[in-house]
């Protein structure tokens, strides 16, 4: 049985191979690392495990998982991460224990998502720069209620259904948006500022109490 791999195994730590019933079988993998050939004997099922970095990247707050695969995918996101981006519509959203899954169909798939433990963290630095700035204080109150709420909205996203999860999505990029031009908007155009945060609160609120948005 062949087998091919989604990215090269990171040779440091090796790759297991077993059937179903947790039993190693016998596998050998071609010159390019790709591939794997794999002795099922009278397996009838054959589960691969191994690591590697080829998947992964990152781009300032956010994290680009990348893939081309010949099966469909089942993701699973680290604790706090909520997608912002995918070129792929999921088949399946849900939550195994507190990580997200995403299932896939095959094919190209790029995930971009966000860590929102991380971007709050973001979000502070920049409250605290405008902290000082005349006239404010609303403005910055107003990004810190967003803030929570967008914190309970991830959790009540892991039970949600598909169309929600992407409302959840163009919500969690609006934000993140908001907040990266935060500084500027503050000097140039407080006012606009605060319609675009009152306008995200307005919808994170809808969506909290399971309504959609306008």
């Amino acid at each position: 049985m062949t087998i091919q791999l989604l990215g090269t195994p990171d040779p440091t730590l090796g790759l297991t191979v077993v059937d179903e019933k947790g039993l190693p079988l016998a596998f050998d993998t071609d010159q390019t690392g790709r591939y794997l050939t794999v002795a099922t004997l009278n397996s009838s099922q054959v589960y691969v495990s191994y690591y590697t970095q080829d998947l992964t990247s990152k781009s300032g707050i956010f994290w680009i998982i990348s893939v081309n695969s010949p099966y469909p995918l089942k993701v699973v996101l680290p604790v706090n991460a909520t997608p912002v981006d995918m070129n792929l519509l999921p088949t399946k959203i849900y939550s195994t224990g507190r990580n997200l899954a995403i299932e896939y169909p095959a094919g190209s798939l790029q995930l971009k998502y966000v860590i929102l433990a991380r971007a709050n963290k973001t979000a502070d630095t920049l409250l605290n720069v405008t902290r000082n700035v005349p006239g404010l204080e609303r403005q910055r109150n107003r990004l810190q209620l967003l803030e929570q709420l967008l914190a309970r909205i991830q959790e009540r996203a892991k039970g949600i259904h598909k169309q929600l999860a992407l409302q959840l999505k163009e919500l969690v990029q609006e934000a993140v948006n908001l907040a990266e031009k935060a500084p500027e908007m503050a000097k140039n155009n407080p006012g606009e500022l605060a319609r675009q945060a009152q306008d995200i609160g307005n919808r994170a609120r809808q969506m909290r109490g399971g309504g959609r948005g306008p």
